[in-house]
């Protein structure tokens, strides 16, 4: 993926994640200043310890990115073969995905209070499933009953390296089930449900710095393997306090499929 142990030397920076606070019937959201952790060569999490891992890409295709059918045909099937390389044995099948375009200006706040606005970053700490939303994100692609299967989600970066609003994940191994609080999210053809996140000090999150075109993260959406209420992987956009004020606006892709094991 173009990185040598120079450029993933280990350290870590405070940043604010955006976390439920108590008021909960009104969402009030706090500003947590969190120390968030950089990966390095020799400390790097993996999906089946941590709930998410760092992975060399293909570079992304050269394509309208807007353009829904141009992603599904040349950039799903790139995405598919990642999962199945890191899952032996398993058949992925991607079935949704977001581009998030930085440049999309928008105060915290708005970005807060409008967090079905899937344009831009979002930056406040949540999963996108709980284990109920994924039962029926997996009804509403499906007629068949669901069997063993889980959500992963890929993350790349459409323009790097990424300075302005890198992603954060928090270590799955880190979260208690009391931490989560159930959301539900309303679209205008389902209705799903995420998790949104309580502060707790033993959280520990992780980014990577500077990360370009040619890596991304893959991460669980919903794991059947994991706590039965904790089946996804937190995340959310961070300001890097050491990125410049004209740093590019982050323009991502985050990718979701159904993993299947016959």
């Amino acid at each position: 993926m173009g990185r040598s142990t120079n450029d993933l030397s280990a350290g870590c920076a405070e940043s604010c994640i955006f976390l439920v606070g108590l008021a909960l019937a009104s969402r009030t959201w706090n500003a947590i200043p969190t120390v968030v952790c950089q990966a390095s060569a020799t400390i790097l999490p993996t999906l089946k310890c941590s709930g998410f891992q760092l992975l060399p890409f293909l570079e992304p295709p050269n394509i309208v990115w807007d353009d829904t059918e141009q992603v599904r045909k040349h950039y799903y099937p790139r995405v598919e073969s990642v999962i199945r390389s890191e899952l032996k044995g398993c058949r992925a099948y991607v079935f949704d995905h977001l581009v998030r375009d930085g440049s999309v200006k928008a105060s915290m706040n708005r970005a807060l209070s409008q967090a079905l606005d899937r344009s831009m970053p979002l930056p406040s700490a949540h999963t996108d499933y709980t284990a109920a939303g994924a039962r029926a994100r997996y009804a509403k692609e499906f007629s068949k009953e669901p069997g063993n299967f889980a959500i992963v989600q890929a993350w790349q970066p459409l323009r790097g390296p990424v300075r302005d609003s890198p992603l954060a994940l928090l270590d799955a191994s880190s979260v208690r089930p009391e931490d989560a609080m159930e959301t539900e999210l309303r679209y205008n053809d389902w209705t799903g449900e995420s998790h949104t996140l309580h502060h707790n000090p033993d959280h520990k999150w992780w980014y990577t710095s500077q990360m370009n075109t040619d890596e991304g993260y893959i991460f669980f959406g919903s794991n059947p393997d994991a706590n039965t209420k904790l089946c996804g992987t937190f995340h959310t956009a961070i300001s890097d306090p050491t990125a410049p004020d004209d740093a590019p606006a982050r323009h991502s892709i985050d990718t979701r499929a159904f993993v299947f094991w016959d």
